[in-house]
């Protein structure tokens, strides 16, 4: 657990929990757990990447509800006089983003400047884990396909609270892995990770990889980066999760 006054922890996660496998991945969520600040800690849900969906809510209470003190930061369901949910961020010791539109949640987050509140909760000791889009979003360099993976892989703009590129479900969308190299090897973007479904970085606030691991037997993950002009693959081994 991360000791209060110390800066937190970044987990980008991609695919799991109970926001993509339900209580079938229990085994993500209490990694996740284990790596917050408190026994009984704060959680608050983003869910902007869906709209701030009710069922997302629903399922967030049904499986975290007994596993801390639930809050919520949403965006698009805000009423009047309800203050600024960037303050139920640094209340949180974890934020837990869950997936959607990576695009447009990169773009909510940045117009509404949600990046200066998710480092000063960092430096506060929170953890953010970000599952799938909202891990992408956290990316200097995301690279992803429209929803359920049409059109064409894009290398986009992340808001660069890690300081890498970063491709998700690379086992299961095999062309924007292949984009993710060509952005890497012709310098268009940082060195960064390409990962199966299922794999999970758990980063510290300043974005260096501490360990890999996974839920799911087999995930894999590469480090992409670009050497003397030469592109360099580094596997990236997960620990298997209980």
């Amino acid at each position: 657990m991360t000791p209060a006054g110390r800066d937190g922890q970044i987990i980008l996660v991609s695919g799991g929990g109970w926001h993509y496998s339900g209580s079938a991945d229990a085994a993500t969520d209490d990694y996740i757990l284990r790596h917050t600040r408190a026994s009984t800690p704060q959680i608050c849900l983003v869910a902007a990447g869906q709209g701030d969906s009710g069922q997302q809510y629903a399922g967030f209470v049904h499986h975290m509800g007994r596993r801390g003190l639930l809050s919520a930061a949403p965006v698009f369901g805000l009423l009047p006089g309800a203050g600024d949910p960037r303050e139920k961020l640094l209340d949180a010791d974890l934020i837990y983003m869950v997936g959607g539109n990576t695009a447009a949640l990169t773009g909510m987050l940045r117009e509404l400047d949600w990046l200066p509140a998710l480092r000063q909760a960092l430096r506060g000791g929170a953890t953010i884990a970000a599952v799938c889009a909202p891990a992408l979003s956290l990316c200097r360099a995301p690279v992803s396909r429209w929803a359920n993976g049409l059109g064409k892989p894009v290398l986009a703009d992340g808001l660069g609270l890690v300081a890498a590129s970063l491709s998700c479900h690379a086992d299961l969308l095999p062309e924007q892995t292949a984009g993710h190299e060509r952005a890497v090897a012709s310098g268009a973007a940082p060195a960064g990770w390409s990962l199966d479904d299922g794999l999970i970085l758990r980063l510290t606030a300043r974005g260096r990889l501490v360990e890999a691991v996974s839920s799911r037997a087999g995930a894999q993950g590469t480090h992409l980066s670009l050497r003397a002009g030469q592109l360099q693959r580094r596997a990236v081994t997960p620990r298997i999760l209980p």
